[in-house]
């Protein structure tokens, strides 16, 4: 008879924590709980069967160090993840990024791995981790070949068939309709496969901040160029308030632009009617959040959450707005800069995303959010 073994979603107390574990164990997480001396001292069964520890083994014969790469493949790397979660304020906080692991046959993979810590167990704090492993960065680029080809195939023959019909006056409505339906949804499928293959690329850790010090005015032009045209075509107004002083960050600003977009994008997609704003916000000349409202139909607060997922959109959003990539990338994006998203709601108000920045401070603190040996 298998011996029953403890789940980390039952045994944890701390009230904070408890809910992201069960959220993270429902989108098909292995859990783990790590002392500081970097023992595993429970698991749930998905872990079992994503690290092939043999089912009568108990959970306490396993080491970190068995199962992980640095900076979890250590006590010395636990113990400085554990210390560094309790600087947070955030609640809880969480250590996001790419670690190389180990099953028990020897096998390696790279896994998504969200960390949190948990100090409400009356005893020492324990590491909390859940990670889901990812495809190698190699087969997306493959599946991203085999399928950009034919949809630039597609798009191209629309295109070529559109300016025939065009020029010869000889289309009827219906026929320029469907083509600009099929050259519209290729492309709209060359955008979800470039995002995919992205969002891949983040979480195998083959994405790196490169900081600089960056004035939000030139982040807010560049939007307002990528956005007005759209919001033109759509029969909205783009309104973006630019600061009167300078309002500077240290950050990778293609990494912050393209998150900026992302959200961007996504309020133009799903406001009908009225305006989209764009604002900064920041203190003593530091940039510290941007926000993007919009007049769109609202989030129910049930799905706060759950829009930050791929391929998730909330109810209202119906089922326009591609393939639900956007939120999910702006996210992967802003954990690599140590940032993170927010959405305040409610149904019929419209929304509010916010990119909260990092302090200064957190530059040189943060653990490297890809897997590095100690000095």
């Amino acid at each position: 008879m298998r011996a029953a073994r403890p789940d980390t979603t039952r045994t944890l107390a701390s009230t904070t924590v408890a809910p992201w574990i069960a959220s993270s164990t429902a989108d098909g997480h292995a859990i783990l709980s790590v002392a500081p001396d970097g023992r595993v001292v429970s698991c749930n069964d998905r872990a079992v069967r994503l690290f092939g520890l043999p089912p009568r083994r108990p959970a306490r014969a396993v080491r970190a160090s068995d199962l992980f790469d640095p900076p979890l493949g250590s006590a010395a790397g636990v113990g400085e993840l554990l210390r560094w979660l309790a600087t947070r304020v955030s609640e809880p906080a969480l250590w996001a990024g790419p670690v190389r692991c180990r099953a028990a046959t020897g096998a390696g993979f790279t896994a998504e791995v969200i960390a949190a810590r948990d100090g409400a167990t009356g005893a020492a704090p324990t590491l909390v981790i859940a990670c889901r492993p990812v495809p190698a960065p190699e087969m997306w680029s493959k599946l991203v070949h085999e399928l950009r080809s034919p949809l630039t195939g597609i798009i191209g023959l629309a295109t070529v068939l559109l300016l025939q019909l065009d020029a010869e006056g000889a289309g009827d409505a219906r026929h320029v309709r469907q083509l600009e339906l099929i050259q519209s949804s290729a492309r709209q499928s060359m955008k979800t496969v470039e995002q995919a293959i992205e969002l891949a690329r983040i979480v195998s850790g083959l994405v790196r901040p490169r900081v600089r010090s960056v004035d939000v005015h030139d982040l807010l032009a560049a939007a307002a160029d990528a956005g007005r045209s759209r919001a033109a075509e759509r029969g909205l107004a783009l309104r973006i308030t630019a600061p009167d002083r300078p309002l500077c960050a240290d950050t990778d600003p293609r990494l912050l632009a393209a998150v900026l977009h992302e959200l961007l994008d996504n309020a133009l997609t799903f406001t009908q009617t009225g305006e989209v704003r764009v604002r900064p916000h920041g203190t003593d000349g530091r940039l510290t959040a941007l926000e993007v409202s919009n007049d769109g139909p609202g989030i129910p607060a049930d799905d706060h959450a759950r829009i930050f997922e791929p391929f998730e959109r909330g109810v209202t959003l119906g089922e326009g707005g591609g393939a639900g990539l956007g939120l999910a990338l702006a996210t992967a994006r802003a954990l690599l800069l140590g940032a993170r998203l927010e959405v305040r709601s409610e149904i019929g108000l419209g929304s509010t995303f916010l990119v909260i920045l990092p302090p200064a401070t957190d530059h040189d603190t943060v653990p490297p959010a890809t897997p590095k040996e100690p000095a």
